[in-house]
């Protein structure tokens, strides 16, 4: 079995991976490893004989350790199939935003939910951005299409009076602008919402809150798929974006202004 097999094959199998972890820690039995995974037996000792086999174990009488190189490479090796793994859960996501225009790094996408049009569940994945966006305090976007679902999860956030600064491109501003009578118009001017307008296209929305980080792929003007996460890299990434758009963009005291 070659290198690129046997990586396969341990992004293939989570208890080989959770193995390997507990066994940096230090040499074990085939019984404690069992006892503590609450696994049979003979699973554990299936995929030690693989991991021997492989060359990642060793055995010592009844312990078995890691082998040397791979105490070595173990480190970079988990962080490698964590990201392999991020990366199969994220295809989805990629195949409606470019990811020359995401360039958060995919570490911290880890712990990351995607939600998709393709999900079990009805009205996805607009549930989840108003289910998001109803149970925070403070809500800030960037909205490159006026999709109904972009439209309804603005209406929550401002009934929840949430929403406290948006970034819209031109053409969903010039949109908003042509319809003064439309109910999110109004409420806009209503709730002092801060409210900028850029050039800039983008494949992606994003919405951040005081809970969350969103992240919205559009096709075709729908909403197909997002991204939830919160951890702090994301989030600092997310803070790092909605900067760089309101630097590029003007501010617009009220949307029947010029931009």
């Amino acid at each position: 079995m070659d290198g690129l097999e046997t990586l396969g094959s341990l992004v293939r199998s989570p208890n080989k991976v959770q193995l390997l972890e507990r066994l940096s820690a230090e040499p074990t039995t085939a019984d404690e490893l069992a006892e503590a995974y609450d696994v049979h037996r003979r699973t554990i000792v299936r995929n030690l004989n693989d991991l021997e086999a492989s060359g990642w174990v060793v055995t010592d009488g009844r312990m078995y350790r890691l082998a040397p190189a791979t105490r070595v490479f173990l480190p970079d090796l988990l962080d490698v199939i964590r990201d392999v793994d991020t990366a199969s859960r994220l295809v989805t996501f990629f195949e409606c935003v470019s990811s020359d225009t995401v360039d958060i790094p995919i570490a911290a996408l880890e712990d990351a939910t995607v939600v998709s049009t393709d999900s079990n569940a009805e009205r996805e994945p607009l549930s989840t951005a108003c289910e998001t966006v109803s149970a925070s305090t403070n809500v800030r976007a960037v909205v490159p299409v006026l999709s109904p679902m972009i439209a309804e999860v603005f209406g929550t956030a401002i009934e929840n009076d949430s929403l406290t600064e948006t970034i819209l491109a031109v053409d969903v501003a010039d949109t908003l602008r042509s319809m003064s009578g439309h109910g999110l118009y109004a409420e806009f001017k209503a709730n002092d919402v801060r409210v900028y307008v850029t050039d800039s296209t983008h494949s992606h929305g994003l919405i951040m809150t005081d809970r969350s980080v969103l992240i919205v792929g559009y096709d075709d003007g729908i909403a197909r798929v997002l991204v939830r996460g919160d951890s702090p890299e994301f989030r600092e990434w997310a803070m790092g974006m909605l900067d760089r758009q309101r630097t590029a963009a003007r501010p617009v005291p009220t949307l029947t202004e010029e931009g």
